[in-house]
């Protein structure tokens, strides 16, 4: 098909699609043909159990198994208990699932590839060897942080790189649109969510107008979007002379890698800028629509000596979507250095590695705290180990503060976010939720100096099963940007106090406590 062909072929689904047109598309068959695979399944067992009562037997020694084999994994108390239940009560949908989501080796051998390829691609990753023994010296830092993040995640600290963060996704997408357009070599996006509207079709321009100028553009976005996107997307992507992957394509097979999903958001301009934070490419995120009131996001932009870990984090995943292994010397040839002093070290985190990346930093923040703690997160559905740092920094007089958002985009999410409230507030820890809309900012910081701002959400599926990415950083100047965007979005939140949570509907909040068994699956 010729580029005019699947030009007007995206533009007559996307019109449809705007004017909420019934469209069949293939996405729809795909998890159509998934769901029959587990009915399917359901059934056969359901007969076969009739005619076959030894079986009860067999399904009672695989469930004690299995428990007693949960029971002593080295995983989160919250976890194994969020698989013994169902796996207890009902024995062939939960034990199904459990060999589905967690015993198959698909995950396993995902990982192992990724592992590979992180070790050829991260050797190319080259750092500033003063820099340890400063941070040893230097009191204000956690140098034992850096040294995990380097030695066990393959990402090493860096300085000379000039920050700049964005308390709004409006001023994010000014900027970037900017740098796209001054690119000169390649451009590399990488994201969670798009959908076509005045974000997404701005920047598609301008990817097409730079391919035309010679530039090399990589675009790279998670394959739950089908679900939204008109299914010729990629295809008309691929006509602009984008190149284009589409990471975990939802395929017609019931699969564990289904459960995996790409939640990086990450841009890289020539190896001199990046881009991270938990703006996607759709109109909410710049509130040029509205879906949950006033959506508040953050971004961070980094130039200098830091950007060159996310062209590596970016290729790690391009290089295991799309089974080649590119030469990244050629993408790391140039290195812009700027004066700054802050050390910045970026890093991502993946799910079936056994390294809960994510959390470590988080927990790892918490406890080295001795003033405050201020927390922005979407959604707080939190694990045994995080719920015990936050409630230890709080009774060691450490000032934690978690923001939430007034308006939620996922019911069932918030609602189990908030039955922790009250648990969290008896301890010491103050709550605030966003009362214009819905917050999207994912971070962290503590005593005007340390720093952790990127796409990690604080719950089990940001935390344990999505590819993610984030950025510490030990900074005074960077630190009090995002202090002063908490402290300045507190005076447009509403504190929560036991009380007010207790005026909640009884049986809103016994919902939220029952879902809480279940966390670790959400």
């Amino acid at each position: 098909m010729d580029k005019h062909k699947i030009k007007d072929k995206f533009n007559e689904e996307k019109r449809e699609l705007k004017e909420k047109k019934h469209l069949v598309k293939p996405i729809f068959l795909v998890t159509i043909l998934i769901l029959l695979q587990i009915f399917l399944f359901i059934f056969i067992y359901t007969i076969f159990i009739q005619k076959v009562h030894w079986i009860n037997w067999i399904w009672i020694v695989i469930r004690f198994i299995l428990i007693i084999h949960i029971i002593n994994l080295d995983k989160p108390i919250d976890y194994r208990v969020a698989w013994i239940i169902p796996i207890a009560s009902l024995p062939v949908f939960g034990i199904m699932l459990y060999l589905f989501l967690e015993i198959l080796p698909g995950p396993r051998m995902l990982s192992r590839r990724l592992e590979k390829i992180k070790i050829k691609n991260t050797k190319l990753l080259t750092a500033n060897k003063n820099i340890p023994s400063e941070m040893e010296h230097d009191p204000r830092v956690d140098y034992g942080l850096d040294r995990y993040l380097d030695n066990i995640i393959d990402y090493p600290m860096h300085k000379n790189t000039d920050l700049q963060y964005y308390t709004q996704g409006e001023e994010y997408f000014e900027k970037l649109i900017v740098d796209l357009r001054n690119a000169k070599d390649f451009i590399l996006m990488e994201f969670f969510i798009i959908k076509p509207g005045i974000m997404l079709d701005t920047i598609v321009d301008i990817l097409s107008d730079k391919v035309k100028e010679g530039v090399d553009v990589k675009f790279m976005y998670d394959g739950m979007n089908a679900y939204h996107l008109p299914s010729s997307y990629k295809n008309y992507l691929e006509s602009l002379g984008i190149d284009t992957l589409v990471f975990g394509a939802v395929k017609p097979i019931l699969s564990t890698y289904h459960n995996n999903r790409n939640h990086r958001k990450i841009v890289v301009i020539d190896n001199e800028i990046a881009y991270t934070g938990g703006v996607n490419l759709s109109d909410e995120y710049i509130n040029a629509v509205e879906k949950f009131g006033h959506w508040k996001d953050n971004g961070i932009r980094l130039e200098g000596q830091a950007v060159k870990n996310f062209t590596v984090m970016f290729f790690n995943l391009w290089d295991l979507s799309s089974g080649n292994e590119y030469n990244l010397n050629r993408y790391l040839s140039h290195e812009l250095l700027t004066q700054s002093q802050a050390y910045v070290q970026p890093f991502d985190d993946a799910p079936n590695d056994q390294e809960t990346v994510g959390e470590n930093v988080y927990v790892d923040v918490l406890n080295q705290a001795k003033d405050y703690v201020y927390i922005m997160t979407p959604y707080l559905i939190l694990s045994d180990k995080v719920i015990n740092a936050i409630k230890f920094a709080a009774k060691r007089c450490v000032d934690v503060r978690i923001m939430m958002p007034g308006i939620p985009d996922k019911k069932i999410a918030y609602n189990m976010g908030r039955s922790y409230y009250e648990h969290l507030i008896k301890n010491g820890v103050k709550i605030y939720e966003y009362s214009p809309g819905f917050l999207h900012a994912k971070s962290f910081v503590s005593d005007d100096m340390t720093s952790v701002a990127g796409t990690i959400n604080l719950d089990f599926r940001s935390l344990h099963l999505h590819y993610e990415n984030a950025v510490l950083v030990y900074d005074e100047d960077f630190a009090l940007k995002l202090k002063e965007d908490f402290l300045n979005t507190q005076e447009k939140c509403n504190q929560m106090t036991i009380e007010k949570y207790r005026e909640l509907n009884f049986i809103y909040r016994l919902s939220g406590r029952v879902l809480k068994l279940f966390a670790p699956m959400m």
